[in-house]
This record gives structure tokens, sequence and C-alpha cells, in this order.
């Protein structure tokens, strides 16, 4: 057995104490904290975190010694009594790490608990030093029968239980017999009953995709940090923890259920819920086991967070929450955000899924023209997808079909790997339709997808609109600074031909000062093809460049799509209208 005891007693220097007792079962004992978190593609070297550490056997202070950045042993005899104590500085605010402040605590498994190799299988216990009579905690771990304890069948289960702890709001309510709850930090007034009323809806819809839900979960979490502006989640087996502006829970109080920071934090729930099936239990076959001390790599991102990111609007709309017409547009943006910029030419989805680890979650300020996200593009491979069934099928079948189907043949198993031929052959033993050639064609290549013909069969209306060739483009970002400091400069843009880069600070255009107030309208009067002097300052020097205004690239275009018949029937298949 692993037993774990966590302390906040210095809460105000944002502290979290840990101590990790067991009997050594070698003549060593060895300790390791993972370099990252499953559901996060991302090497994030908690150890970093740990400010001292030290260990005794059967009561003695020993020499802890270094294996390497994140794993540490002592000298013992078997059957010896270790204590291995630790402190973890916990003030980065994620959901993929630890946060004590005063009022509330989160812990991420991964960020916090050391695991004790060689006993990775055994019962692992966490005990937790309440030291505030005001503060709960609140987790989908199982409860021990001692107060303030809770217990794991293993090391994996153990990281897979966030908890939130603090005085937090909480509420729970049961949707087809199970038990759901959700906790959120200290914040402004909520009224819970919008939420209930709208994440009922959100998980019976769900629930009508696949049949039921996961044996293992008996009960749901929803741990809910709310911040100023942060807004992300990361699933796990039982539950989630989501982190989201105030206000988006502020809206709960006039129940302003058309309100887009509302809405938003319904997608994340939506998203993060619906990842109890899809990557908790269906997973790709390199996730059946987790090597916590590096990368580990898959192809299939695109496919089990694009999916997901998929859905997790789908059923939105199918719940009464998303007015179609908002989730038509929100498609329309997609394809234009994806498409237009270089990056879909440089990377595809395949790549993106497995350059994760050092792309996706350690952007550039060149990443729009060397990447794609694997969230977007898979989700209009989803998107395409899901209508080319449709069609096929003339309305038979759809990717609902496809995920019911595979429920059906493997909910009774512990989980279900799937490699992308055992999807595509999936799909054509439960359709008879053969998606290779078309779908791999998207995650593999460049190819754009027809987006007009497909819709257009669909009984949907798309345009894509051309920009016009004599409006000149400027083509960067800049930060949210007062100042015109460049963020991001776009492929082939007229900024690129005065030698533009990132971090530069825009001075003046023609002699004319150029603020955040003016810039928009010194950049209107220039015409296409017509040369101007650029003043910059770079790493503090004054820079000069000659600017060429090119017009902006034709896929640059508004996007529009409109559904001019809801009783269609490949709609109907589509939204279950």
């Amino acid at each position: 057995m692993v037993e774990y005891t966590v302390s906040f007693s210095e809460a105000k220097k944002n502290y979290i104490c840990i101590s990790v007792t067991c009997n050594a079962v070698e003549k060593i004992a060895a300790f390791s904290l993972p370099v990252w978190a499953p559901g996060s593609y991302m090497i994030r070297d908690y150890s970093r975190h740990i400010v001292n550490k030290h260990v005794t056997v059967n009561g003695e202070e020993k020499t802890l010694r270094f294996v390497n950045k994140n794993s540490w042993y002592v000298s013992c005899c078997p059957k010896d009594k270790i204590v291995f104590s630790y402190t973890i500085y916990a003030w980065d605010w994620s959901v993929r790490t630890c946060i004590l402040e005063e009022q509330f605590a989160h812990i991420s498994g991964p960020a916090a608990f050391v695991r004790v190799l060689r006993q990775e299988n055994c019962t692992h216990i966490v005990r937790w030093k309440k030291h505030n009579d005001n503060w709960e905690c609140a987790t989908a771990m199982t409860a021990h029968q001692e107060e303030n304890t809770w217990i794991a069948d293993n090391y994996d289960e153990l990281i897979d239980h966030p908890m939130l702890m603090g005085n937090l709001s909480r509420f729970s309510w049961e949707v087809d017999e199970k038990i759901y709850h959700m906790s959120i930090t200290p914040t402004t007034r909520i009224n819970p009953e919008p939420l209930i009323r709208d994440l009922s809806k959100i998980i019976t819809t769900q629930k009508d995709i696949f049949g039921s839900l996961p044996k293992i979960v008996n009960q749901y979490q929803f741990l809910v940090i709310a911040s100023d502006k942060l807004m992300g989640g990361l699933e796990h087996r039982r539950s989630t923890s989501l982190i989201c502006p105030h206000r988006s829970l502020q809206n709960t109080l006039v129940d302003r259920s058309d309100s887009s920071s509302y809405i938003d934090f319904l997608s994340l729930c939506s998203h993060e819920h619906f990842h109890t099936w899809w990557i908790k239990f269906f997973k790709p076959k390199e996730f059946m086991t987790y090597d916590l001390d590096r990368e580990q790599y898959t192809s299939l991102l695109w496919l089990f967070e694009g999916l997901t990111s998929y859905y997790g609007d789908l059923v939105l709309v199918r719940s009464g929450l998303l007015p179609i017409k908002h989730y038509l547009q929100s498609i329309a943006n997609k394809i234009q955000s994806v498409e237009s910029y270089e990056g879909y030419n440089q990377q595809t989805a395949s790549e993106s899924s497995f350059d994760a680890w050092t792309k996706y979650y350690r952007p550039t300020e060149n990443r729009l023209n060397s990447q794609v996200s694997y969230y977007d593009k898979g989700e209009l491979i989803a998107l395409y997808t899901d209508c080319f069934l449709i069609l096929e099928s003339n309305g038979r079948y759809s990717l609902d079909n496809v995920l019911r189907e595979l429920w059906n043949h493997h909910h009774a198993d512990n989980c279900c790997k799937i490699s992308e031929n055992s999807w595509y052959s999936f799909i054509h033993n439960i359709t008879g339709i053969d998606v290779y050639s078309v779908v791999s064609n998207l995650i593999h290549h460049h190819n754009y997808a027809e987006w007009e013909t497909i819709f257009n069969r669909m009984g949907i209306k798309y345009q894509a609109d051309q920009t016009e060739e004599t409006i000149p483009y400027w083509g960067t970002t800049f930060t949210s600074d007062q100042n015109l400091i460049v963020d991001m400069v776009i492929d082939n843009s007229s900024a690129i031909t005065a030698g533009i880069s990132s971090g530069d600070k825009i001075i003046a255009i023609d002699e004319l000062e150029c603020t955040k107030q003016s810039f928009s309208e010194i950049t209107s009067r220039v015409k296409v093809g017509q040369k101007s002097t650029v003043h910059f300052v770079r790493q503090g020097l004054l820079r000069t460049g000659t600017i060429t205004w090119l017009p902006s690239p034709a896929k640059f275009g508004s996007r529009k799509i409109e559904i001019s018949d809801q009783d269609n029937k490949h709609v109907s298949t589509w939204l279950k209208l």
C-alpha cells in the first residue's frame, strides 16, 4: 500500500506539503514524478515545482539521490518503512497543474503525486489534513471509510482523479439514475438551476448517441476553477477539471442562456464530458498504457480531439442550447480560419497530431504559416465524414450509428484501442461505406474539402466569398499592448515585402505616425501596387523599409452556410431536428 498525506499549512506561500509512505520491496526505494499529464501533450517537467524534499528510512533521515530530473532513490532494505516528503510550489493557474491559495486548492494528480516504482499497481490512499473547517473536497476518487481520505486501486487511477478543495459552491443532480456534481471555486453569485437544466440536456443527448455511460462511471464531477479570463478543460475517467471566466457563470443569475460566454462554458463542458467515451474508453492504440517519463506519440489526435470538438457543439444544437444559425456560422468561420492560412499547406492533420508536443502546445509567432490545429481540422474532417456517410447511405447512417455500434460491441470491456485502419474498418463494417479514399486525403495531404459540393448535396447553401483584389492587405496581427507591436506576420502579405517581423513596433507609414487608433485609417488610404515607406523599431533601433501593398488573398473571403429547408431528410439526420 502507498499512502499520501496532503497538507495546506503553508497556503499563504502557495506551498502544498505532501508525504508518501510505503514499505520497501527491494534494496532501494525509487520515486518519480510524471513529466506530462494524459490529455495534455506537452512536457511540463512538474518536478521543477518541487521546492524541497527529504526521505526517512525507519524514521532515520537518509540521503536522497537523483536518478534524473524527475526521479530519485534511497538505499534501504526490503520491508523498511520509507517516508518521502516534499513541497510543491502551486501557483500555475491551469487544469493540468496544482493551484493553492487561501480560498481553494486544485490538485492535478500527475503534478502532485510521485509514483513509487515497482508499487504502481498496489492500493493508493490519499489523506488530507484539513486546515479549515469551511473547506470541502470534491473528487470522483472513491471515498475511504476514514474522514477526508480517498482510495484508488492503483497509481494510474490515482492520478486520473483531480481534487478541488476549498469553500466551494456545490450542487448535485440526477440524470438517468446517475449522480452528477458541480463544484465551483469562490466566485460571484451564481444560480445553479440553469446549469443543472442545460447540463442535463447535454448529458442526455450524449448518452443517447452511445446508449449508456462506461461502467466505471458511477458518478461524475465537474470541478470548476473560476478565473479572470482563462478557459480550458482536461478530461478524466469520472470527472473533468475546468477553468472559466467569472462572467461565464455570472450569466446564470439572469438565465442568460444566449450569452456567448455562457455558451462557451457549456461547449467546454460538453467537450470534456464527451471524452468520457471518446479517449477515456475508446483511445489511440498508443495510449493503452501511458509512459509518463517521456513523450508518447500518436497521429490520431485529429480523430480523438477533432471528433470530440465536432460533437461538443453539435450536441448543443441537438439539445436546443445553440441556435442553428449560430452553429452554421461557427462552422463557416472554422472553415475560413483553418483553410485560409499557409499552415494548412505546410502541416497535415496527421502531422499536427504527432507534432503536438513541440508545435501545438508550444506555438510560435509563425504558427499560422506553419501549423494547422488538429482540433480544428479534425473537427472539419469529422463533419465531412458525417455528411459523406449520410449522403452515401441516403440518410440511413451517420457517425452516430458508427459510435453507437462501436459502443454496443465493446461497452463490456474496460477500454478499446483504435488505429486509423481499424477506424476505417469499423465504419465500413457498420455502414458498408468505404470512407478511406475520401477521408485519408484530408488527413495525410493538404487537399481542400469540397464543401460547396457536399453541402449542396446535403441541401445546405454554402457561399465562399472572395476578397476584392483592389483592397490592400497589411498582413500582421498585433499584441494586446497599446503600441503597434507585431505579433504574427502572415506569409504572402504586404508586411513581408517591407521585412516586418514579430516584435517590431510600427512607428509611421509614409511619415504619418501610426497608433492603434490611426492605423486602420492610414492603411485604408493606400492602393494595391502602391509603395510606402514604413518606419519601425526593432530591438531598440529605428529601422526603415519599403512596403509594396498587395491585395488580400482570395481565400481570406468570408464563408456563409444557410439551411433553407429544415425538414430536409439529410439535415434532419445530421442535426436531429
